[in-house]
């Protein structure tokens, strides 16, 4: 016992060297811990799929159109306004039937837009809403393939939209975008067809 109690006091000072040094404080991940806010970006890139479908009845069979769009953002120094600009297409196909002779017709639209934004963040939730307004110059072009001729028209307008994103990254959103378009008729050789349009897209946006 003597030897064990002088073996304990000799490990004494080594035991109180050791408390008195500075312990480090490990942090374990929660799954429940709120991701870091997104960086605070002045710019973004916005890519956009869905459907735009037209009003006017002239459009049918092709009034409901595949649509692609690319948009860029800017946020105005010292403002909560972002300047935007946009090019989007949209594309349909079919083939219809004319005094018993099958034909095939093609129509494509390209809009080219610009205005302003304005986005609202709620980090707790990860979502960022925005809504935005603008004008628009947009093309159309209406083929027939069977007998090669095409018809085209361009014409003004403006647009609303309003998209609400989910954060899944430090700088990449995903979500949904609901935007409408009216414009001036355009008059085509062998109708006349209103612009006027809405359209529902997936939209994948990055801050860069």
């Amino acid at each position: 016992m003597r030897l064990s109690l002088r073996f304990l006091l000799a490990l004494l000072p080594g035991v109180a060297s050791c408390q008195a040094l500075p312990q480090e404080e490990v942090l374990l991940p929660s799954r429940f811990e709120r991701k870091a806010a997104p960086p605070d970006a002045h710019k973004e890139l916005k890519a956009t799929v869905g459907v735009r479908e037209f009003d006017d009845g002239a459009w049918d069979p092709l009034e409901s159109q595949v649509d692609f769009g690319l948009d860029f953002a800017e946020r105005i120094e010292r403002t909560f306004l972002w300047l935007e600009g946009g090019l989007a297409t949209s594309y349909d196909r079919t083939t219809v039937t004319v005094m018993g002779e099958r034909v095939g017709i093609d129509a494509q639209t390209f809009e080219a837009s610009a205005g302003l934004m304005v986005p609202f963040d709620f980090e707790a939730l990860r979502l960022r809403f925005y809504v935005g307004a603008g004008a628009s110059l947009f093309f159309a072009d209406v083929e027939s393939r069977t007998e090669t001729s095409s018809d085209y028209d361009t014409t003004l307008g403006g647009y609303a939209k309003a998209g609400v994103l989910l954060r899944i990254s430090d700088a990449t959103f995903i979500g949904v975008q609901v935007r409408r378009f009216e414009g001036a008729e355009l008059q085509f050789e062998d109708f006349d067809a209103d612009p006027d349009s809405d359209q529902l897209s997936v939209v994948f946006t990055t801050f860069l």
